[in-house]
């Protein structure tokens, strides 16, 4: 849930984005106050993204200066605290980004080095991009571990995430009790995705658009390109990007 134009809440938010760079893969989440202007805060971050093809920090500055314009002095001072968080794997090492609005309105990007990269957006601000997590966090990291050794499915800590942050009990006139977890894996050169929408602790189907950007590329859009492409249906304009979309993605491979 945020709060969009008029101070009216809208209750289908997504505010996580995912991105692959040049030298990695990344998921972005939000955690301002309010819409960005009159746009969603995952359609704001897709249109900067959009077209750019660089490496992770690249995209993490582009971030941090298309906020600075678009998120006043103002508002900044008024809620201090972390704008965006991404997570990551850049070069085979894991990171987290942080942009932080201080107490003055000034922005602030900075990396963390972590020998793991997750964070927790929410009610409650965003927690473990901290040099320290606590050991409730750290039963989390446990399980995060299981998955990426593929000894438990990815919604085994989707499941325990959603009932350690309290979502599956909160629901208040501010916050409410839907959420949505995504992961990203890499082994082999390979990079997995996958999400999870909850209602409380029930698992639910997907309602909320979720942003992948490919190295500038909105992946969601070239996967109803490729259908159209297999019913024969693609215009011209459609048919030339999709190509280049496969130019870049076999460049990148």
């Amino acid at each position: 849930r945020i709060t969009g134009e008029g101070g009216a809440p809208s209750s289908n938010a997504c505010k996580i984005v995912g991105f692959d760079s040049t030298d990695g893969v990344g998921l972005l989440s939000y955690a301002g106050l309010g819409m960005l202007g009159d746009t969603g805060p995952g359609d704001w971050v897709a249109s900067v993204f959009k077209d750019l093809d660089t490496d992770l920090q690249g995209y993490m500055v582009a971030l941090y200066e298309a906020a600075s314009s678009a998120v006043s002095a103002t508002v900044r001072r008024a809620a201090p605290g972390h704008l965006f968080v991404a997570a990551g794997v850049a070069d085979g090492k894991p990171v987290i980004y942080s942009l932080t609005a201080t107490p003055t309105g000034e922005l602030r990007l900075k990396c963390h080095e972590r020998s793991y990269a997750f964070m927790l957006a929410g009610a409650g601000g965003v927690a473990l991009a901290k040099d320290e997590i606590a050991d409730d966090g750290r039963e989390i990291l446990d399980w995060i571990k299981k998955a990426e050794a593929e000894e438990c499915h990815p919604r085994e800590v989707a499941d325990r995430l959603v009932k350690w942050t309290g979502a599956a009990r909160r629901q208040t006139d501010d916050v409410g009790s839907r959420s949505i977890l995504a992961y990203r894996f890499v082994r082999d050169g390979e990079a997995a995705a996958g999400r999870c929408f909850y209602d409380g602790a029930t698992l639910e189907a997907p309602d909320a658009p979720l942003h992948h950007l490919s190295r500038g590329v909105d992946v969601n859009e070239m996967f109803e390109l490729m259908k159209k492409e297999a019913m024969g249906t693609l215009s011209l304009k459609e048919t030339a990007k999709l190509m280049k979309f496969k130019r870049r993605t076999k460049r990148s491979d």
